[in-house]
């Protein structure tokens, strides 16, 4: 498993109790700094295809499979890509905020957006300037282009209120 690709809208949000270990999964949240680090984490733990055969398993015999050889292993790596798709949907609102208002990542000054952010970001943080970096390097100076196009072009017509 490897993160960092953009995932589809959840249906539902993300809840505490879907993780194994919900304190492990807000450490994570705080202290992996970039897409590299979450990378990182996940590697030692991703045999492939064995996640998607074990949390079969675990939906279908939660005690039998929680008894696994990898279990462990699963169980981090399930909080991992449950914290990542928490981040992406926050990432996704964040890019309204990018193309509409011309924000930068973690610099969102407009209440709309910021609350959009930071409702999909609630279960780890209330504050939509507070999120982990776990973008790929392209997106990064993307996001910082689109962000300054619009900016400039809100700056020329007059709409940019937000200092530089």
């Amino acid at each position: 498993m490897v993160f960092g690709i953009a995932t589809q809208a959840n249906a539902a949000p993300v809840r505490a109790d879907q993780f194994f270990n919900f304190d492990r999964a807000k450490s994570v949240w705080s202290s992996t700094k970039d897409l590299a680090a979450l990378n990182d984490l996940a590697e030692p733990l991703d045999p492939g295809d064995e996640y998607k055969k074990w949390i079969k398993r675990y939906n279908e015999n939660p005690n039998a499979a929680a008894d696994e050889p990898i279990a462990k292993r699963m169980k981090e790596l399930h909080d991992l890509w449950l914290t990542y798709n928490v981040w992406n949907e926050a990432y996704r609102m964040y890019l309204y905020a990018r193309d509409g208002a011309g924000m930068s990542f973690n610099r969102v000054h407009t209440m709309l957006d910021c609350a959009s952010i930071a409702m999909k970001a609630k279960l780890f943080t209330n504050d939509c300037n507070a999120l982990p970096d776990w973008r790929k390097p392209e997106s990064k100076l993307r996001d910082e282009e689109l962000a300054l196009k619009k900016r400039t072009q809100m700056k020329q017509n007059g709409t940019w209120k937000w200092g530089e």
